[in-house]
């Protein structure tokens, strides 16, 4: 009797070939979905830090904007409008210290962390900038690049330099002004551009 029920589920087992192709195709499936859901993630954390890159970059950029404003309303209210580098050896006195060739008018801009160089907190808190404001006409630099240092055409106009940090990115942007008459003091923005980091 034993010999005939083991005779029998083998006898099964050869007239079903397919058995174990459902097993396989199971087995396929389960890798495809796997492998996509792989895919979605890798493409998804890529996502969120293209995302969170260009969310520092614009908070960065934003704190180079409230920076040159605050700059500019120091500025109407007759004090320097340079922020977070009072005590930096490279501006003294209204004036570039060490002018560099190859920056905006051969101005050398301070790096965060150099001495001197105390960044300050935007109001959210989320970044810090300094500011330099410089007037061209007693900054002890050829700024419009005609080969006069402090020229009659630089009169009347101000660079302001601000660089900005949020988390891992740095923004700097120049902005210059043309000041006019009457108090407050308008400034009149007449160029914007960003400087490399």
């Amino acid at each position: 009797m034993g010999r005939r029920i083991e005779v029998r589920a083998r006898a099964k087992r050869f007239e079903e070939p397919n058995a174990g192709m459902a097993m396989l195709l199971a087995l396929l499936f389960i890798a495809a979905a796997l492998a996509i859901l792989n895919t979605v993630a890798a493409r998804l954390k890529d996502d969120v830090r293209q995302s969170d890159a260009f969310t520092e970059a614009n908070a960065a950029l934003h704190a180079a904007e409230f920076a040159l404003a605050r700059s500019v309303s120091e500025l109407q209210a007759g004090r320097s409008g340079s922020i977070g580098v009072e005590q930096w050896a490279g501006l003294a006195g209204g004036e570039a210290a060490a002018p560099k060739t190859g920056m905006p008018g051969g101005l050398n801009l301070p790096a965060y962390g150099e001495a001197g160089v105390v960044p300050v907190k935007t109001p959210d808190g989320g970044a810090e900038y300094w500011v330099i404001a410089l007037d061209w006409a007693s900054d002890g630099i050829d700024n419009n690049g005609d080969g006069a240092v402090d020229g009659p055409e630089e009169a009347g106009i101000l660079g302001v330099y601000a660089a900005a940090h949020c988390q891992s990115t740095e923004r700097r942007v120049e902005a210059i002004y043309r000041a006019g008459e009457g108090q407050p003091r308008p400034f009149v923005r007449v160029s914007w551009r960003e400087l490399a980091p």
